[in-house]
């Protein structure tokens, strides 16, 4: 066995090893001999195929499982000298090839790639001079709120049923961009009364489910735009493709006490006489919510560009998973676009992850619980998977689930709570001028 690294540049890191199959011949019959007791073949019982045919059919994917692993160990030793964490990979660029040379015999040859932690200073000076911005609802926003609620709780009435005042919901998936390799997707609801262009109108009330649209989010979505993360600009500021789900006609009820109480849970004694009330006090709460968190992505850009944070994009590109949907149906341009955002997010995580070390930030246990269970909802969601499946603790559905997931899961999980106290760190620690504003009166993107 012999490896070289060969810095690409300061902090993109190219691991070579090459391994003899001789070096596994004891971990490869150990490894073989303990997954043989559970092989099944047609014609053997289980655990009791002869040792050729076991061999036949372990013995490339057990290998190859060895290499990587020991790949990784060497590739982790070699960083312990370096002094530098990971920050995006290994990737191995020849994988394909690891099969062919295992089934031949040959020299196993295995190159990783890693993007390595970048070294930077944070100097929380560039804040002092930003200016918190909180929206303050006017009452053009409180009747778009008002009209959405009763959307949202609409009841689902036949084709036939239509008469003035109802309106159609038409469910659509879009795809995004993601730091993690899996196909990321999110489901919005578009109202027919919220369509600027008729032309969209007509496409949608023609779809079928599965047809690929070409759509500009922005002009179809009404005041839900303007709620989302900014996560989500990508998708809504340029027409792209989305995948028509499916459509219903809804019928509006009149606005009351019982709807403030759903949108709501948390308020107490809601009541005929006091739901205006309450309504206000929540809208106004979502409403700063939405400040503070857009506030805080221009915090973190700030940091950036303080600290001189910057990514390879052209090294970058092999870390990184588009899905597949938005990689056929997106122009260079637009592709180009979701890798700069998806740049950002892994900033983000460096300045939060230096943020939490700096101040030794601490977080409540039961926090990291509540995350955890709004993630695993979340990602059900966004793979279409039935959550009442889920909800069987006992299913085997669950449990093969939560095994594939659970790398996943840890990581969003970790990034979430990173990202909320290093959110209540800095807006407790500086003293921001504050200004309200009129809610999206501009444009709040800060990409």
């Amino acid at each position: 066995m012999k490896y070289f690294a060969d810095r690409i540049t300061e902090d993109v890191l190219k691991f070579k090893i090459d391994f003899e199959q001789e070096d596994f011949k004891r971990d490869l019959k150990n490894r073989i001999k303990s997954y043989a007791k559970d092989l099944h073949h047609p014609g053997f019982r289980k655990g009791k195929l002869p040792a050729g045919l076991i061999n036949k059919k372990l013995k490339p994917e057990v290998l190859e499982e060895l290499v990587l692993l020991r790949s990784r160990s060497l590739l982790d030793q070699f960083l312990e000298t370096e002094k530098r964490g990971i920050l995006l990979g290994p990737v191995i660029s020849n994988k394909e090839l690891l099969s062919e040379q295992i089934l031949k015999g040959e020299t196993i040859s295995v190159e990783l790639y890693t993007y390595l932690n970048p070294q930077f200073r944070l100097n929380y000076d560039v804040l002092s001079d930003m200016v918190f911005e909180n929206r303050i609802a006017n009452q053009e926003y409180i009747e778009k709120r008002i009209s959405l609620i009763r959307k949202e709780n609409a009841k689902p009435i036949s084709n036939e049923e239509f008469q003035e005042g109802d309106e159609w919901c038409y469910n659509i998936i879009v795809g995004y961009p993601s730091i993690f390799n899996y196909d990321a997707y999110i489901q919005f609801k578009i109202y027919s009364d919220d369509i600027q262009k008729t032309e969209y109108l007509q496409m949608l009330s023609e779809a079928k489910p599965g047809d690929k649209l070409t759509i500009c989010l922005k002009e179809v979505m009404g005041v839900q735009y303007h709620e989302l993360n900014p996560h989500f600009d990508f998708a809504l500021d340029e027409c792209k493709e989305v995948t028509f789900f499916k459509s219903w006609v809804i019928r509006k009820p009149e606005f009351h006490f019982k709807l403030v109480q759903m949108e709501y849970p948390y308020f107490e004694n809601i009541t005929d006489e006091n739901y205006l009330e309450l309504f206000m006090e929540g809208i106004q709460g979502d409403l700063f919510g939405a400040s503070e968190r857009f506030f805080y992505f221009r915090i973190i850009y700030r940091l950036i560009e303080q600290s001189k944070l910057s990514l390879s994009m052209e090294h970058v590109s092999r870390f990184i998973h588009i899905p597949k949907e938005l990689r056929n149906s997106s122009s260079p341009e637009q592709l180009e676009r979701y890798k700069k955002i998806i740049v950002f997010e892994i900033l983000r995580s460096l300045i939060e992850k230096q943020i939490v070390e700096q101040e030794n930030l601490r977080y409540d246990s039961k926090l990291e619980l509540k995350l955890r269970s709004n993630i695993i909802v979340d990602l059900l969601k966004s793979q279409g998977k039935n959550i009442d499946d889920f909800a069987d603790n006992n299913s085997d559905f669950a449990d093969e689930w939560l095994d594939q997931n659970e790398d996943l899961i840890a990581s969003l999980v970790g990034r979430e709570v990173s990202r909320m106290i290093v959110v209540e760190f800095l807006l407790s620690r500086f003293d921001f001028k504050t200004k309200d504003v009129v809610p999206y009166e501009k444009n709040d993107r800060i990409y």
